[in-house]
């Protein structure tokens, strides 16, 4: 009976997961809340689902402190999109750093 019962939550977490709809692209990004725009459609805040994609489409990914990215995307795409920070962290001066009062 547990079994029965663990293989059917699986059938359902699984299904949950997939795209039903063939004509639909999902897409999210790392770090999510990123801002997708595509000519026709409404744009959308990472992660999100653009459904009635019948074409190859270009989607511009965009965040706040972050290189904005195009892609192209397919129906039935499902993308995570990793965006790069536009200042490397990593080149900071502690020493030339101010003190704060």
């Amino acid at each position: 009976m547990i079994r029965s019962v663990t293989c059917v939550i699986a059938s359902i977490l699984l299904a949950a997961c997939a795209t039903t709809d063939p004509n639909q692209i999902a897409i999210d990004s790392m770090p999510s809340g990123a801002l997708v725009q595509i000519d026709g459609f409404d744009p959308c805040e990472t992660p999100c689902t653009v459904a009635q994609v019948i074409a190859p489409i270009t989607a511009q990914i965009a965040k706040a402190g972050y290189l904005s990215q195009e892609v192209t995307l397919s129906p039935g795409d499902r993308v995570v999109v990793d965006l790069t920070l536009a200042a490397p962290t990593s080149d900071v001066d502690a020493v030339a750093l101010p003190e704060l009062d």
